[in-house]
């Protein structure tokens, strides 16, 4: 018949298992351990060997008291070793967290005020603030990545990528109308840029959606020429099943949230009423949805409603006036193509 000793022999040797100082704290009072085990180690004794089975299980539990009472021992002696006032047994804080999925270093809820838990605060703070760092790193790259497709997403010109309201060449004729600018970023109005050829227009336009895109505003620049040779080509027998249908052409244009209406104006408006009825379209739905809209033109907007037609064209410029109220601008000053 087996006796007490060889059933314990039979069981591990949990007491070489290394206890965490959390384990050992959450034990309860040694003296109240070493009672347990003195319990279990009666009722082995108590138990005849007939009852096989109630027996093992006693022998089980024993082995597993006397594995708590051996790190309720093992606990008695860190404390005893430790600095005074600290709790943690070692471990430098309670509540263990990490700071992410792959961090081996931990972070506590509570620290403890012995050098441990300094230590781990000070490394838990390392950790973080390189983190952090790591991830504003990729937020950055994402915005970069971003921000360097905006230019040809939005459909502005190479000629004018890179070019921002601060990169904008400064002379006195357009410091005080790129001061005007940033002001009308923080509106909700609607802008008309106009004056003789290049003296910027188009280059504040754009500056104007690198910012508005930065804001994460959906953002594109189109000439009205191509928008409406664009339009005339989608009527075309020729076309292929995979070119762009008109209400899709339209559609881009009428959704985006900015839109740049770049040489609003020229002579091919005249060539028929199709072309003005098109842009009052769009134009009457971009302003019944509040969808902001730059217009850059060579003409002033009395001109440019007669160049549109007196009907036609007084329909369209209302409603651009109404929308634009004061942001209606005379671009001044050199011609900047002349030093290119």
């Amino acid at each position: 018949m087996k006796q007490l000793g060889d059933y314990l022999n039979l069981t591990p040797d949990f007491a070489a298992i290394e206890p965490s100082p959390e384990r050992l704290r959450e034990l309860p009072p040694t003296e109240k351990l070493a009672a347990i085990v003195a319990g279990l180690r009666a009722d082995v004794d108590a138990t005849p060997e007939a009852m096989h089975y109630r027996r093992l299980k006693l022998i089980g539990d024993l082995a597993h008291a006397e594995r708590r009472l051996e790190w309720g021992y093992r606990r008695d002696e860190l404390i005893g070793n430790r600095p005074a006032g600290c709790w943690c047994l070692g471990a430098g804080g309670r509540h263990k967290s990490y700071l992410s999925v792959d961090c081996e270093i931990p972070a506590f809820r509570e620290y403890c005020t012995c050098p441990d838990g300094e230590a781990a605060e000070a490394a838990a703070r390392t950790e973080a603030a390189r983190l952090q760092s790591d991830w504003d790193a990729r937020i950055k790259e994402r915005q970069a990545e971003r921000l360097a497709g905006l230019w040809q997403d939005a459909g502005i010109p190479p000629i004018f990528h890179g070019l921002t309201l601060d990169s904008f060449p400064v002379v006195p004729a357009t410091a005080l109308i790129i001061g005007r600018l940033w002001d009308w970023l923080e509106t909700d109005r609607w802008l008309v840029l106009w004056g003789e050829n290049g003296v910027g227009k188009s280059g504040l336009s754009s500056g104007l959606l690198w910012e508005l895109g930065q804001r994460g505003q959906s953002v594109l620049f189109q000439p009205v020429g191509e928008i409406l040779a664009r339009l005339k080509q989608t009527y075309s027998r020729e076309n292929g099943r995979d070119a762009l249908r008109e209400h899709e052409v339209m559609g881009a244009l009428m959704d985006v949230d900015v839109l740049v209406l770049d040489d609003f104006g020229t002579e091919y408006l005249s060539d028929s009423g199709w072309a003005a009825a098109e842009l009052f379209r769009l134009i009457n739905h971009r302003h019944d949805h509040l969808k902001r809209t730059i217009i850059t033109s060579n003409l002033a907007p009395s001109a440019l409603a007669a160049r549109l037609g007196d009907k036609q064209g007084a329909r369209i410029m209302w409603r651009v006036i109404e929308l634009s109220k004061d942001w209606v601008i005379k671009v001044d000053g050199p011609n900047l193509r002349d030093g290119r």
